[in-house]
C-alpha cells in the first residue's frame, strides 16, 4: 500500500533565503557556492507547511555538498523529514528538470505517493504537473 507524502522545497519556500540572494556571483566558477555554504543561517518560514502527520520529502536544488549545513538546518528547527533529495554535485539541469525527475526516483525507491507540493518557483510547479499532471501544487510567496 502507498503511502502518501508531502512533497516541499527548502530555499524560499520554508528557509529564508532573501538575505543570501546578494551572495550569489556570476563572476565566480561556481556563481551558487558562497549562498548555498551559508544556507544554515536562514530563518525558517511557512512553518505551516510542515504541520501534518505525513511523511515530508524534501526536494531541493541544493547541491549535495550543503548536506551537513541543511541537516543542521533542519535539527535547529527540529524538521525530520522521511527523505531529504538534493541536487547531485555538478549537475547545471534547471530546477523545473531537476525537481521532477528526484520526485520520480523518490516516489519509485519509497513506494509513495504524492499529497500536494509546495514550491516557491512556478516554473519548478509547471515541471512537476509535466510529470505528475494530477498533483495537487501549491505557490509558496513571501512579501517583498
Amino acid at each position: 500500500m502507498m503511502t502518501k507524502a508531502r512533497i516541499v522545497d527548502l530555499d524560499g519556500t520554508i528557509s529564508d533565503d532573501r538575505w543570501r540572494l546578494p551572495l550569489i556571483d556570476y563572476t565566480m566558477i561556481d556563481p551558487w557556492g558562497t549562498y548555498h555554504a551559508a544556507c544554515a543561517e536562514d530563518a525558517l518560514i511557512h512553518a505551516e507547511i510542515l504541520d501534518t502527520s505525513l511523511p515530508l520529502v524534501l526536494i531541493t536544488s541544493r547541491p549535495e555538498y550543503v548536506r551537513p549545513q541543511t541537516e543542521r538546518w533542519l535539527a535547529r528547527y527540529g524538521i525530520a523529514p522521511f527523505l531529504l533529495s538534493m541536487r547531485p554535485n555538478g549537475c547545471d539541469w534547471s530546477s523545473a528538470v531537476l525537481k521532477p525527475r528526484l520526485l520520480w526516483m523518490a516516489l519509485r525507491d519509497y513506494d509513495l505517493e504524492i499529497e500536494a507540493i509546495y514550491d516557491n518557483d512556478p516554473s519548478v510547479l509547471s515541471g512537476y504537473l509535466t510529470l505528475f499532471p494530477e498533483s495537487t501544487v501549491c505557490l509558496i510567496t513571501n512579501p517583498q
